[in-house]
């Protein structure tokens, strides 16, 4: 995610926990800011079929080991295939067909979708969702 996404790791919670959308240009955080304020992961809670759980946010998968790899239950792509650089996946494709995609993209804004999240609505992948915010 990146300090310009329309959901990223200084809106997340407020946006996913308490269902509130905040534009990032409010946060008023510059990019020296947006780095150091920001934290490794945000934690957000559910409560689902009486149960809870919580699921990470990260903005990196730098690192990742197989076992988290697995944890995956979804990815929110801003649009930049360079995203997925070093992912293990072999295309962009393999990737929404394993794990849900989001997209989100503000309504007032004039933006173009990303080729993978057209190509994948135009291919009806299950895993991808274009989202206005």
């Amino acid at each position: 995610m990146n300090k310009n996404a329309p959901i990223n790791l200084l809106n997340v919670y407020q946006f996913l926990q308490e269902g509130t959308y905040t534009p990032p240009e409010r946060s008023g955080a510059s990019t020296f800011e947006f780095e150091s304020m920001r934290k490794e992961f945000v934690e957000v809670a559910r409560i689902i079929d009486g149960k809870r759980w919580t699921f990470e946010v990260r903005d990196s998968t730098k690192g990742f080991t197989k076992g988290q790899w697995k944890r995956v239950v979804a990815v929110v792509t801003d649009g930049a295939d360079w995203q997925f650089k070093d992912w293990p996946f072999e295309t962009i494709v393999d990737l929404f067909c394993t794990i849900k995609g989001i997209y989100f993209r503000e309504k007032d804004k004039q933006v173009e979708v990303p080729e993978h999240v057209t190509k994948a609505r135009e291919k009806q992948w299950e895993g991808v969702m274009l989202s206005d915010v």
